[in-house]
């Protein structure tokens, strides 16, 4: 699987305080990276909850909703 940061993201990213980073990299670590190997992007095992990942059709979506976004 491909990893592109997108402008956007990184973008996102520095907007994040040192505590909120340091979470968000804590789950890619600890959440994330794990299910990618594993398998969960080629449907093999199924998301971890926490990560609120679906699938529709051929992509996915988180259902994230940020406080302040909307």
């Amino acid at each position: 699987m491909k990893y592109v940061r997108t402008p956007g993201f990184l973008i996102d990213l520095r907007r994040l305080s040192d505590e909120h980073r340091k979470l968000f990299m804590q789950a890619g670590h600890e959440v994330l990276r794990p299910a990618l190997d594993a398998g969960a992007h080629q449907g093999a095992v199924p998301w971890p909850k926490a990560l609120r990942v679906h699938r529709i059709g051929a992509d996915y979506f988180d259902d994230m909703e940020l406080r302040g976004t909307r």
